[in-house]
């Protein structure tokens, strides 16, 4: 049963991973689209190594957004990657807020 689970949800398991990655490299549309997915697929699970696994994706997305802070301090930096920066950190932070409040209150 373990086994099946594994396979079932490998994807999902390899989330936290592909953030960092995404993080390390400053690919944040990658990170947003990740987080969207692991939301979509760990949300509200009951099964204890999923709530595990979608703890360490908000631990890397809190890291992600850390980053983009840091960025936005930067002010010799161009004017349109502050921008992108502000984008990126508002979609994170709508997303935790969706996934806090939950699908039957948005």
């Amino acid at each position: 049963a373990a086994l099946a689970l594994l396979w079932k949800h490998h994807e999902a398991l390899s989330l936290p991973a592909q953030i960092k990655q995404s993080v390390a490299s400053g690919a944040y549309d990658r990170v947003v689209l990740l987080y969207t997915k692991a939301i979509a697929t760990l949300s509200g699970s009951s099964v204890d190594m999923m709530k595990e696994v979608m703890g360490e994706v908000e631990s890397q997305v809190e890291a992600a957004k850390r980053r983009l802070r840091e960025r936005l301090q930067d002010h010799e930096a161009p004017v349109i990657e502050l921008s992108k920066a502000i984008h990126h950190l508002t979609k994170l932070e709508g997303l935790q807020h969706e996934a806090k409040v939950g699908p039957e209150k948005r």
